[in-house]
């Protein structure tokens, strides 16, 4: 029997990363479009469409989007080596868990397109994807789908990721999960604390009577991905007696509370972070 060829080599890296995966593609061609798919991604190029990779690569653009579109290769066994990977090089440390969305637009609105709820994972100032799933919205259903709205399928992935052996030591999400039911409850089962923002007229249960009030303003230091600071001011939302889930404000402003510059938060994490919570939140913001 003859034996297969080697794929053609490209950068060194790159190879070793791509020979875990060898075992999901049929042919050593499949092997070698998904190798310069990986090159590409690393490429040197302003816009990463396909053409683009393809070009960059000195790729046959035709011969990448039959691998893409109609090669027999498992979409889900490629997933499970990446994922495989991801855990292994944690070692079982835990990391931050970030939930958000992305799409195309579709007439100026993102909300018009089908939009990938998505995972990721924060580690020594990193950030990595980890799993997702699609959101269709009810008028683009096939037959056969069920629908299923964006923080369900968020706490979907939070238990598949946990059944994996991923292991979180803390949950971000923005306002759209932060006040589901569907989505608490997914943190809940899990005993994971969470930094999630909600929205300024988000409501909480309290007794007849309870009084609600606010801490006053403390000054405090916003820090951004690239070490610089800016001046905030933070205060706490107190609804009766004190609880394990405790609310800030984090804003610019303490005055004006511009809506542009102002969060509103709520986290279970225990501890004094009331000078770090909104820097923990703010983590979300470098999957973008």
């Amino acid at each position: 029997m003859t034996k297969a060829r080697e794929p053609t080599p490209t950068v060194a890296f790159v190879d070793d990363y791509c020979a875990h995966y060898r075992a999901v593609f049929p042919n050593v061609r499949q092997v070698e479009q998904f190798t310069r798919l990986e090159l590409g991604m690393v490429a040197e190029t302003k816009r990463q469409s396909l053409p683009r990779l393809a070009q960059a690569t000195k790729a046959d653009a035709q011969a990448v989007h039959h691998f893409l579109a109609k090669a027999d290769w498992s979409v889900e066994a490629r997933r499970a080596v990446r994922l495989e990977l991801t855990r292994q090089a944690l070692r079982e440390r835990p990391f931050l868990r970030c939930s958000d969305e992305t799409g195309d637009r579709k007439k100026g609105k993102l909300a018009n397109g089908v939009v990938s709820v998505n995972a990721y994972g924060v580690r020594d100032r990193v950030t990595c994807p980890l799993a997702f799933r699609l959101f269709k919205p009810r008028r683009r259903l096939k037959p056969g789908d069920v629908y299923k709205s964006k923080p369900p399928l968020a706490g979907e992935l939070l238990q598949e990721l946990a059944a994996q052996g991923f292991r979180f030591s803390l949950v971000l999400a923005d306002r759209l999960y932060g006040a589901s039911d569907d989505f608490i409850s997914a943190r809940h089962r899990l005993g994971v604390p969470e930094v999630v923002a909600i929205r300024s007229h988000h409501t909480v249960g309290t007794f007849p009577g309870a009084r609600v009030r606010q801490t006053r303003w403390r000054p405090c230091a916003r820090v951004f991905t690239a070490g610089t600071t800016e001046r905030r001011f933070i205060g706490a939302c107190v609804f009766g007696q004190r609880t394990p889930t405790r609310s800030y404000v984090v804003t610019t402003d303490p005055v004006h509370l511009p809506p542009e510059t102002t969060w509103h938060l709520m986290t279970t994490r225990p501890g004094k972070i009331a000078r770090s919570v909104g820097n923990t939140c703010g983590l979300r913001t470098w999957i973008a």
